[in-house]
């Protein structure tokens, strides 16, 4: 496991992340320090369906000023507005993202591990050697979706999911089945089924196709 950022990262680790982290601590670090920054998580041996799926960027949309349209793993097509997410941080003059405030600047955003990422702004961050290193301008997923919105202007375009969930009942399957037929998640199944996201069309694919055992048909008339 690489650490890059040991004093701004705060948050849960696995467990055996954190007895990793602890071995680094006695050798680099202060233990108590460290200790106050991780908390170990507890082993969960519950279902899957109890696990809380992460927030992760699959897809830029489209960029639209400094409104920022993203397809995220849940299935939906979120926009955030950069312009009222940095008034809101208070961003000024000495801080790095001030030069995403110029259009130009802003649309070279780029997706980089299932997030936001702009190489045209460098964040210093020390390694655990002590090496100063430059870094491309990245945000945390799920502060992202925290502050974002669902994109009304894709929203419910098409009604398929009465259709999917009937065809899925005749054939005997529970949605965990269908999920495990396309690779998909009993949730993400769910918020088809009641119109509450509409799949990219290889994700539709897979759903009917590898799930289902039918076929898509596409007319253009």
């Amino acid at each position: 496991m690489k650490i890059k950022n040991l004093k701004t990262y705060t948050g849960y680790l696995p467990v055996r992340q954190y007895k990793i982290v602890l071995d680094w601590a006695k050798r680099y670090e202060s233990k108590n320090v460290l200790i106050g920054k991780f908390r170990k998580t507890k082993p969960k041996f519950t279902k899957m369906k109890k696990i809380i799926k992460i927030p992760r960027i699959l897809k830029i949309k489209s960029v639209k000023g400094f409104n920022l349209y993203c397809i995220f793993n849940n299935g939906e097509t979120r926009v955030i507005d950069f312009k009222e997410l940095f008034k809101k941080w208070k961003i000024t003059k000495n801080d790095p993202e001030y030069i995403l405030l110029t259009e130009s600047e802003f649309k070279k955003v780029s997706l980089r591990n299932q997030t936001l990422s702009w190489k045209n702004v460098k964040i210093q961050l020390t390694d655990i050697n002590g090496d100063k290193k430059n870094h491309a301008y990245e945000l945390s997923p799920d502060i992202l979706f925290e502050n974002s919105l669902p994109s009304e202007e894709t929203k419910h375009k098409f009604f398929f999911g009465s259709i999917i969930k009937d065809t899925r009942i005749k054939k005997g399957l529970s949605q965990q089945d269908l999920a495990t037929l396309n690779g998909t998640s009993k949730t993400y199944i769910s918020r088809v089924e009641n119109n509450l996201i509409e799949p990219e069309f290889s994700t539709l694919y897979k759903i009917v196709e590898l799930g289902l055992g039918k076929k898509i048909k596409v007319e253009i008339a």
